[in-house]
């Protein structure tokens, strides 16, 4: 890796996320809006992902996206649930 590339290799924590969760691959999939088989592509790092993807990634399994100098990772977050009368008046 040069000095102006930013190597994106996610798939461990990815994968970790989604099993977390308590998601199958396709079922993540189906959440991201893309297929079982882009996912594992994703997930054994035999693709990058675009920052598109990576957001709907994010917005799917509830985690985070960090870029930093050392790289990018996906981080989990905490699922929150919001009461009742909050979700209805949003």
């Amino acid at each position: 890796m040069d000095d102006n590339t930013l190597e994106v290799r996610i798939g461990g924590d990815l994968m970790k996320l989604r099993e977390s969760r308590g998601l199958s691959r396709q079922a993540a999939a189906d959440l991201m809006g893309s297929t079982a088989s882009s996912l594992w592509r994703i997930e054994t790092d035999d693709r990058e992902p675009r920052l598109a993807m990576l957001a709907r990634i994010a917005l799917a399994l509830g985690g985070r996206i960090v870029i930093d100098p050392n790289g990018v990772r996906v981080e989990r977050t905490r699922l929150v649930k919001r009461p009742k009368e909050e979700a209805s008046a949003a």
